[in-house]
């Protein structure tokens, strides 16, 4: 199986929503009914988006809004996580 790498960027979930064409979205968790926001902000290999908060029902019941990037943001990430492997 494929690990994908995930980051979590230190910026404010409308800043991150604004440059990415997100809206940040609010959704009941299909398994306790709580209400889900989706405001924290992720990044992975070719995706850009915004995931709610960890709760108790576990990672399949979380709600999240995303965009793909194009192929220059994808080289980008490629080169930082690698950089970022050799640091680490």
């Amino acid at each position: 199986m494929k690990s994908i790498s995930i980051l979590y960027p230190k910026v404010s979930a409308e800043s991150w929503a604004k440059t990415y064409g997100l809206i940040v979205k609010s959704h009941s968790c299909y398994n306790c009914g709580k209400n889900l926001v989706a405001n924290v902000p992720f990044a992975t290999k070719r995706w850009r988006g915004l995931i709610s908060p960890k709760h108790e029902c576990g990672e399949s019941y979380d709600f999240s809004t995303a965009v793909e990037i194009d192929q220059d943001d994808e080289i980008l990430w490629k080169d930082f996580y690698y950089n970022i492997k050799e640091i680490l």
